[in-house]
């Protein structure tokens, strides 16, 4: 198992090139200070490039309040997940409406 000291310091990196998206930082218990170093230079941070594809954090509470209650402007489409209490509550795919905008399956 990787040792927080393996970590980069998010601190000595280029803040556009911090990438959360990374297991082994997590097992190592090495992502706090990344999440310190977004939360307060970089709230809301696009990651290009991750194993996962390219990303978008959201890092303050009032911040995924909002776009975890707002649906209609923050529409994540066919491959966005949701993680609550532990369990994976689905991908679930846009629907169609009458008018032909998508919208997500859980929202119908």
């Amino acid at each position: 198992m990787t040792s927080e000291t393996e970590w980069a310091d998010p601190y000595d990196l280029p803040i556009e090139s911090l990438n959360v998206a990374q297991p082994g930082l997590f097992q190592a218990d090495g992502q706090w200070r990344y999440f310190e170093r977004l939360r307060n230079e970089a709230p809301v941070h696009y990651c290009a490039d991750s194993d996962f594809g390219p990303y978008w954090s959201v890092t303050r509470y009032q911040d995924i309040f909002k776009v975890d209650t707002d649906p209609t402007t923050f529409f994540f489409g066919a491959r966005h997940h949701h993680w609550w209490g532990g369990r994976h509550a689905g991908a679930e795919r846009p629907t169609a409406t009458r008018h032909g905008k998508a919208k997500s399956a859980a929202a119908v």
